[in-house]
């Protein structure tokens, strides 16, 4: 007797079984088939993901769109559903939004974890001049080097210039201001490092005003003069 025809008798016996214990065979059947249908993705979605997996760093919601076909509103509903699969699977994987982009990331949960695999012996942080500088930057972005400077009360070419090598601060645009000088904000990278999907999420803190057409004098017209302080501590 092959498989198959075990099977059915095997079936056949239970059915009458079940019914007299007040089982619903087919209705358990049935559910496990919904439940099976549950777990598959759309194609929508198995692009999504095969797409935000490919790319291994984020990738911007207006190509998942040209990806799946769909207009950013639909894609965005993609997304969410693709988060919540993996939300809900507690693995060590999580997609991740940032800003207007996905990446998929290890959870932070395991962060302990996995650093001895990842860390670079001898590594250091950002340097007290560089957290100023891009604290500065985060809370009042686009902002420009006098602003900057007008808070930090020294010059800070140098460390925003490493901010910019390391990827977390960047050139977003003109200032109207006279001499229209350049205008800096953080990035999609900055936004990782927080592990913050939008800058709404950081902390709220007061802020100073910025009086980027007037700075000060010290500085010079350039906003160039004063050293800052902490140029002789260890790069960012």
């Amino acid at each position: 007797m092959n498989g198959t025809a075990q099977t059915e008798m095997n079936n056949e016996e239970f059915e009458p079984a079940a019914e007299a214990s007040g089982f619903d065979f087919e209705a358990f059947i049935e559910s496990g088939a919904e439940s099976e249908n549950s777990e598959r993705l759309s194609r929508e979605e198995a692009i999504a993901e095969a797409l935000v997996f490919a790319a291994g760093e984020p990738v911007k919601i207006e190509s998942i769109a040209i990806a799946t076909n769909l207009d950013k509103k639909e894609a965005y509903k993609v997304m969410e559903k693709l988060q919540e699969r993996y939300e809900k699977r507690k693995g060590g994987i999580i997609l991740r939004r940032l800003d207007k982009s996905f990446q998929f990331s290890t959870r932070p949960e395991l962060r302990e974890n996995l650093r001895s695999f990842f860390e670079k012996p001898g590594s250091t942080g950002l340097s007290r001049a560089a957290m100023e500088t891009l604290s500065v930057i985060c809370y009042n972005q686009p902002v420009t080097r006098a602003g900057i400077e007008y808070v930090r009360g020294v010059n800070s070419d140098g460390v925003l210039v490493r901010l910019i090598e390391k990827g977390l601060v960047e050139e977003c645009g003109r200032s109207d201001a006279p001499g229209r000088p350049i205008l800096y904000g953080t990035t999609v990278k900055f936004l990782q490092a927080m592990g913050i999907e939008k800058l709404s999420q950081l902390p709220q803190v007061t802020r100073i005003v910025i009086n980027e057409e007037a700075p000060s004098e010290k500085f010079g017209a350039d906003g160039a003069g004063q050293p800052d302080e902490n140029t002789n501590e260890a790069e960012p």
